[in-house]
């Protein structure tokens, strides 16, 4: 992938132009913007590179009433 082209801006942390980006940016958008990093994080923890499943082996102990 030819990274040349990407557009670069330097920015420090708390420019109140980042706030108001990010502030205008709806849930959806901000989940897409973080969930490749996201998926990345979780394949270098020893993940899949599959999403998170819902766990199976959870369960529930009924005891006798008496």
């Amino acid at each position: 992938m030819d990274r040349r082209q990407y557009p670069i801006r330097v920015a420090k942390l708390g420019d109140p132009e980042d706030h108001a980006y990010v502030e205008a940016l709806s849930a959806a958008e901000r989940l897409r913007m973080v969930w490749t990093l996201t998926c990345q994080a979780w394949a270098f923890h020893g993940g899949s590179s599959d999403e998170p499943r819902l766990r199976r082996d959870v369960g529930r102990v009924v005891r006798g009433r008496g």
